[in-house]
């Protein structure tokens, strides 16, 4: 059998298994929505009024998509005006922070990738260009785009070394689902290594570099900086002042453990905990109490005025908190989810530390540790230490700082390649 069989073979055995899938989500969006009579997703997929213009659809699938491509959105509504952007995301933060950051904009929600629903989505939106942030490889909304004749672009493009390990043991598949895509702009090299690696034609596949360094992450002027302050109660005898951010399950009790210790070597420290999601909250609150720790949420009241921990438990907010920090510890990296966005602290120069664990992030993390921009920790004991360390030579933790807020801006300009070859396809294909 070659390899277009096989390809079309993995492609029909994909189909049948979400068809079967289908069914039980289906089933289960019937329950909630008449059961516990709320809005189903099938019913959000289609609510969205959508623009009578010419639709240019921008995937992001989560939040730290939608902030990555952000620069992205500006420069798209800026260049053509003729069309109009509508974004698709995955999550309710992502949603979320749509609605908080473009609220001109019309979102919705990404379909599953099941017979019907996708076909009847898309058509519904009917999109000249579908742009997807980073790697998104849903094959039946794939070929359902090239069938309608819509052109793909996947921009930001990143393959982690476990996800190039699975995708290649189905080569014909995802070649297949590849040849979907006209344009592969890649964060790195190796990026790109991989995705060719995986079938992608060579003539589509660009170097682009990261547009997480093109973001802006919530600058704060000195004045919301000055109310933040204050919204949080914190003053200039809180020190050091220790921004913990997208931290997940496994982690919060060494987050705790840690901050006791450094709490007993520094009685005024100032601890700001921001976990991935907000669900989270409240077991963390309990948790703290095991450990002398009495959180207070940053949604009780404005300002805080108190020298308590403040769990934040809103939303769109962890890129400007990260302005008020001393020290930042960033999350999903003491256990195996491969870390998150270390370009957010970066940007406002702040000394990071991260565990061990940052394998989506690969070429990021490479090349901060590289210009020893980081501190690694596996971890409550050598994270408290880390802390207690910076804390005390606050000399070491400027540089520290000042030379990932370096890497940040020698590493721009992602967009602008971006942008430009966008630009040649449409001028092209439409």
């Amino acid at each position: 059998m070659n390899g277009n069989k096989k390809g079309l073979l993995g492609y029909a055995i994909y189909m049948l298994l979400m068809s079967i899938v289908s069914i039980f989500l289906l089933l289960y969006e019937a329950y909630t929505s008449l059961w516990h009579r709320r809005s189903s997703r099938w019913n959000r997929l289609f609510l969205a009024t959508i623009p009578d213009k010419p639709i240019l659809l921008v995937h992001a699938a989560s939040a730290g998509e939608v902030l990555a491509v952000e620069p992205l959105l500006h420069q798209l509504e800026e260049k053509y005006p003729q069309y109009a952007l509508v974004i698709s995301t995955g999550t309710k933060t992502g949603y979320a922070l749509v609605q908080r950051f473009f609220p001109h904009l019309s979102v919705v929600y990404f379909p599953w990738d099941i017979p019907l629903v996708t076909k009847a989505w898309l058509r519904h939106i009917s999109p000249r260009l579908i742009v997807m942030v980073e790697t998104e490889l849903w094959p039946y909304f794939l070929r359902t785009a090239a069938r309608l004749q819509i052109p793909v672009v996947m921009v930001n493009g990143r393959i982690s070394k476990k996800t190039f390990g699975f995708l290649r043991h189905f080569p014909s598949f995802v070649r297949y689902i590849l040849s979907s895509i006209q344009l592969f702009l890649m964060q790195s090299e190796h990026a790109a290594v991989y995705i060719k690696q995986l079938g992608a034609y060579e003539e589509r596949i660009h170097i682009t570099g990261n547009m997480k360094y093109d973001q802006t992450y919530g600058q704060v002027s000195p004045t919301y900086k000055k109310s933040l302050q204050q919204q949080l109660g914190i003053t200039d005898k809180h020190y050091p002042i220790w921004v913990v951010g997208s931290t997940h399950i496994g982690e919060h009790e060494h987050i705790c453990n840690a901050f006791q210790q450094v709490r007993h070597a520094f009685p005024q420290a100032k601890l700001i905990y921001v976990p991935r999601y907000i669900n989270e909250v409240e077991k963390i609150i309990e948790m703290g109490r095991t450990w002398h720790i009495d959180f207070v949420k940053r949604s009780e009241g404005k300002p805080l005025v108190t020298d308590s921990p403040i769990i934040v438990d809103t939303m769109g907010e962890l890129g400007q908190l990260y302005s008020l920090a001393d020290i930042v510890f960033v999350g999903g990296s003491l256990t195996p989810v491969g870390g998150h966005n270390v370009l957010e602290p970066a940007s406002h120069g702040k000394p990071i530390i991260v565990g061990p664990h940052m394998e989506h992030f690969a070429d990021v993390f490479a090349s901060f540790q590289e210009q020893h921009a980081i501190i690694t920790v596996a971890n409550a004991k050598e994270l408290a230490a880390a802390c207690m360390y910076l804390a005390k030579h606050k000399q070491v933790a400027m540089d520290i700082g000042k030379t990932g807020l370096q890497i940040v801006q020698a590493n721009q300009g992602a967009t602008e390649k971006t942008i430009r070859i966008i630009a040649d396809l449409m001028r092209k294909e439409l």
